[in-house]
């Protein structure tokens, strides 16, 4: 059985890839074990699954973020950028990820050795990730899905304004959340339809 302290993590990094127009985050890690190493990823929404489990304080800090922020898509990168700004250990959190699934990090390993996929450096290694991630990215970038969605919502709330200004006018505090919560639901299943057909 190998100790999970046998296995050294280096070279932590964060790619940010862009599907669809919204931003989606892979957390990037160097496992040494026995003079072998391999690249290994994880993305965002996965480590978050494995903190609700195992840190759920972590992962309720990171979801309260989450709902802070404003707008439909994952928002990942804000997300991210507000973790930084505030020295959440994110790194700490990716390598107790791989941790946890030491069979998949060692397995990992031994076939990147035997391939011979990471013969020349760990820095070489990640920059053919990028050049992939960004090669994949450019093919799905056209169409940005969070911002149609935004101005979706606004155009409705905008013509409720122009229909109903009375009404709008007169809305409490209630009536807005109420409101909120309604375009929540629906405006990305009306959003849904309209791409469908397009």
């Amino acid at each position: 059985m190998v100790s999970p302290n046998q296995i050294i993590y280096k070279n932590f990094d964060i790619s940010c890839v862009n599907m669809f127009g919204n931003y989606h985050i892979m957390f990037v890690i160097t496992p040494f074990y026995k003079g072998k190493y391999a690249l290994m990823m994880v993305s965002f929404t996965d480590l978050l699954k494995f903190l609700a489990k195992y840190d759920p304080e972590k992962a309720t800090y990171i979801n309260t973020i989450k709902k802070q922020i404003s707008g439909y898509g994952s928002k990942e990168n804000i997300i991210l950028e507000r973790l930084q700004q505030e020295n959440f250990p994110l790194e700490l959190c990716v390598i107790q990820y791989f941790k946890e699934h030491q069979k998949d990090v060692l397995e990992m390993i031994d076939l990147q050795s035997k391939n011979h996929i990471l013969e020349t450096s760990t820095e070489d290694a990640k920059k053919e990730v990028k050049k992939t991630l960004k090669i994949w990215q450019e093919d799905h970038s056209s169409f940005n899905k969070g911002e149609f969605l935004d101005e979706l919502e606004q155009t409705i709330v905008s013509y409720l304004i122009e229909v109903y200004p009375k009404e709008m006018n007169n809305f409490e505090p209630d009536d807005y959340q109420k409101l909120s919560t309604v375009l929540s639901c629906q405006v990305p299943q009306i959003g849904e339809i309209i791409i469908n057909q397009s």
